[in-house]
């Protein structure tokens, strides 16, 4: 993943796994939608010392608004949020940080979906029981994202401060360690299949769903109903 240009995203990720990647990635990695266990103790919710040590090696955290990892659940509003990311400012410096709502907005409406999101692979164990889900008052919508900058200004940041946590961070990191064209062609070259050769991003998922035995695809991916209609 170094080697090509992907950020090796930890978000989901046990704390064993977590902090074996961290030490051992040559680039710097990400959290892309997380929040403090300091803040509430949950399994998902990354230990203080993994937030920091991310930050020190010049990756990124972005704050996440998942109602169920959040200090005050579904009653939180868009201020809440706004005091977590500032939380966050302060352990890892506003360089750092970024904001990953964790939005499932167009599909909160359907079971179907939500039941084969919180399952092993689409279909076997429960992962996790939710309970109750409600975005940020303030901010239920990726539309409202305004609100959230608004909320970040009263508590009287500099305009640099507020530009970066909401997408200028983003573009640094993707800038710095994002995937290149010659990493691309590098990796290409590297490839051993020759039937296949090449391949590009876009045509990844075909490749795996016409060969399921090379290993990296499992049906389940699209095993959810409604998948054909949504994504052709």
């Amino acid at each position: 993943m170094n080697r090509v240009g992907i950020a090796v995203d930890l978000s989901h990720v046990g704390p064993k796994t977590t902090d074996d990647t961290i030490e051992f990635s040559k680039d710097p990695v990400v959290f892309s939608h997380v929040l403090p266990a300091e803040l509430k103790e949950h399994p998902r919710n990354k230990q203080t010392r993994q937030l920091k040590a991310v930050a020190d090696s010049g990756g990124l955290v972005s704050v996440t608004m998942f109602p169920p990892f959040l200090p005050k659940g579904s009653e939180s509003t868009v201020d809440d949020y706004a005091e977590i990311i500032e939380w966050m400012v302060n352990l890892c410096g506003e360089d750092q940080v970024g904001f990953g709502t964790d939005s499932i907005q167009g599909f909160e409406s359907d079971p179907a979906w939500f039941q084969w999101a919180v399952r092993d692979k689409g279909l076997w164990r429960p992962l996790a029981q939710w309970g109750k889900i409600e975005n940020p008052k303030g901010f239920e919508r990726i539309e409202q994202t305004p609100n959230l900058t608004a909320a970040l200004q009263r508590r009287r940041w500099p305009a640099a401060r507020v530009e970066k946590v909401m997408g200028l961070n983003w573009v640094s990191y993707s800038r710095a360690y994002g995937t290149s064209e010659a990493a691309v062609n590098d990796a290409n070259k590297d490839r051993n299949s020759k039937k296949h050769g090449a391949m590009t991003c876009e045509a990844a998922l075909d490749f795996f769903r016409d060969e399921p035995d090379q290993g990296s695809y499992s049906p389940s991916l699209c095993s959810w109903p409604g998948w054909g209609a949504k994504n052709g």
